[in-house]
């Protein structure tokens, strides 16, 4: 009788809180899956396939995504003689990655509110507010562009 090979399962494997402790310092998904010990493309099938684990990262790549926000405050405490530009490329490219994979809270906010508005309404409280002139040649007719 054959014996049975064995194959460890993928969690058994895996350094999941390496991975995790990589994403919630900000590192990239090329950095995750190598403190994971495994390919980007398996830390994506994981991620897919397992709700629990895809939270646990989502949680600790926001943590993640914080922590480059904070560094970004202490940018000219942590390279004391680097060049003010390279401070600055630094700064912006940061800033840029932020507003892209974290735009709920790092992202340019645009506040959209769309009304209906009445403009035949609006049209009349205008007509209200015009001073009518003594001299009614002065004041030329006004025409209403929904009556036909």
């Amino acid at each position: 009788m054959p014996v049975a090979e064995f194959k460890p399962r993928i969690w058994d494997i895996l350094d999941i809180p390496a991975g995790l402790r990589c994403a919630a310092e900000g590192g990239k998904v090329k950095d995750i899956a190598k403190a994971l010990g495994c390919h980007v493309d398996t830390l994506r099938v994981l991620r897919d396939k397992d709700a629990s684990f895809a939270t646990r990262l989502k949680r600790a790549r926001e943590q993640g995504f914080e922590y480059l926000a904070d560094q970004m405050l202490s940018l000219h405490e942590d390279y004391p003689d680097a060049d003010w530009n390279e401070l600055r490329l630094r700064f912006e490219t940061t800033k840029w990655y932020l507003s892209k994979m974290h735009a709920a809270v790092f992202g340019d906010k645009l506040a959209l509110q769309v009304e209906h508005v009445d403009i035949r309404g609006a049209l009349e409280e205008a007509r209200s507010r015009v001073p009518r002139l003594v001299n009614p040649v002065l004041l030329p007719p006004v025409v209403d562009p929904f009556e036909r």
